[in-house]
């Protein structure tokens, strides 16, 4: 707002000279007196939009004025205005020093703008100023904002000393993380928390909300988990290892299909038939060639049976002897010996003559039927017996 007086004057930037009047102000004097300033350059007038100014004097040669509270009031036609502040007028006598120090819109600074006087006299009335440098509040933001920026740039000199890692990924963190922290990482999305590394007491937990994975890098087949641990649980059930003993007590029922495939039972291998060969192993109990008649009978003892019996029989000629075709086998279940003990037992053998072979089995013995000699059933012969 201009003051009480206003006077005209006229700043020449090329010619870097005023066309002012006798300016005079009287000691103490407060926001009464108005400088009304027109640019020009070269007399043409100068449009000053987005400029800025300052004026800047020192009464005393000693204190410093420097007021940025400057009213660009017709900036198109190049015109501003300033009110003098007390402190401009605390020294009485004639300040040569004044002047504005013009800012352009692309920062340029025109600082070597040409003084102008202004007169002061002494008003015995007010007595004696102490004169005092006066920076105006624009200047005093910019001076707060310059302490600031120091503060902001010695505290990023320490952060930078501390060797802080950016949040961006681009630096590497190396060296170790010390937390005396119970829990001293988790992590949260959307307010809720996902992951947890914590501990109690007696336990250490690694926990997760959602349904946990663990994979090579980028989803892809790892090459494998080395538990080095006493004991491995799961849901709180001990977890059989590869090479550890199962025992079990009680019955169970396996549902679908076990893959055999490197199982061992009392160290045989399962898959290649060795457990059953040490589990059943085969006993001979006749080799040649026989009717196997009822005079033909072979023991054994019942607890030794685990499978059951193999009878191999061949085509036979009366009078001549074994042909060496017509090989097959019968077996007989040890469950069909103990069901079926001293009962005959029918084998129909491969023809359309009716011939058959008897026999008669228990839980200890084998034994044939005087018929296996009669035609057409000494057309075939008994060349094995033995149970497993």
């Amino acid at each position: 707002m201009a003051g009480l007086r206003v006077l005209q004057a006229v700043l020449d930037i090329n010619t870097r000279s005023w066309d002012i009047p006798r300016l005079e102000a009287v000691q103490g004097d407060y926001g009464s007196f108005t400088l009304q300033v027109t640019v020009v350059a070269s007399g043409i007038v100068v449009n000053i939009t987005g400029w800025r100014a300052n004026f800047v004097a020192s009464p005393d040669n000693i204190h410093i004025i420097s007021d940025p509270v400057i009213n660009f009031t017709d900036p198109v036609n190049g015109k501003f205005e300033y009110t003098f502040v007390k402190e401009a007028f605390s020294t009485p006598g004639e300040i040569d020093n004044a002047r504005f120090v013009l800012i352009k819109q692309d920062g340029t600074q025109l600082s070597g703008m040409p003084r102008f006087t202004y007169h002061v006299d002494k008003d015995p009335a007010q007595g004696k100023i102490d004169a005092q440098d006066y920076i105006g509040d624009f200047a005093a933001f910019q001076t707060q904002v310059t302490a600031l920026q120091t503060q902001f740039n010695t505290l990023q000199s320490q952060i930078t000393a501390m060797n802080v890692l950016p949040l961006d990924g681009s630096k590497a963190m190396t060296g170790t993380i010390i937390s005396e922290s119970d829990t001293p990482l988790q992590a949260r999305k959307d307010g809720n928390w996902w992951a947890r590394i914590t501990r109690n007491a007696t336990n250490a937990f690694i926990q997760f909300s959602l349904a946990a994975r663990i994979t090579g890098i980028n989803n892809t087949t790892g090459l494998g988990y080395d538990f080095i641990q006493n004991y491995l649980r799961l849901n709180g059930k001990d977890v059989a290892l590869k090479d550890d003993s199962v025992q079990k007590t009680g019955n169970s029922t396996v549902a679908g299909v076990i893959d055999a495939t490197g199982l061992k039972i009392a160290t045989k291998d399962v898959a290649t038939q060795e457990y059953v060969n040490a589990f059943a192993t085969y006993v001979q109990l006749f080799k040649g060639a026989a009717y196997f008649l009822d005079t033909n009978t072979y023991t054994f003892v019942a607890d030794a049976v685990k499978l059951g019996l193999y009878i191999d029989i061949s085509r036979y000629t009366p009078g001549v002897g074994p042909l060496e075709y017509g090989f097959h086998t019968i077996f007989i279940p040890r469950e069909a010996l103990l069901e079926n003990s001293g009962k005959a037992v029918w084998e129909g053998m491969t023809g359309t003559d009716g011939a058959k072979k008897i026999f008669y089995g228990t839980s200890t013995s084998i034994k044939g039927h005087a018929d296996n000699g009669a035609s057409p059933n000494n057309g075939w012969c008994i060349r094995r017996i033995g149970y497993r």
